[in-house]
């Protein structure tokens, strides 16, 4: 987090989440879940962007778990279902190359 996110944090324009309501969600670390891939999801909802750095290139150097865990808390079980979407598209491909072999 730099000082500027901090700033527009104290001036209100941006959203602060407390600490006792952030909810945490493991993600893999698979092809389908990369960073950019959730913050492409992320720019989906006006609600999550505005609690992210302004700035996108401080978004991408938030940590993984941060911006997971942003998402999550925000947007809840429809983050949830996408995540286990992309690890069972994984769990495909993986499954008909391995049949494929």
């Amino acid at each position: 987090m730099t000082i500027y996110h901090m700033a527009d944090l104290a001036a209100g324009r941006r959203t602060k989440l407390k600490e006792i309501n952030i909810k945490n969600i493991t993600i893999p670390h698979f092809e389908g879940l990369k960073m950019e891939t959730m913050l492409e999801y992320a720019a989906l909802y006006p609600q999550v962007m505005k609690a992210l750095p302004a700035v996108q290139r401080e978004r991408e150097k938030l940590p993984r778990q941060y911006l997971a865990n942003v998402i999550y808390t925000i947007i809840g079980e429809p983050f949830k279902k996408w995540v286990e979407a992309k690890v069972n598209e994984r769990h495909d491909l993986r499954r008909e190359q391995e049949d494929q072999i």
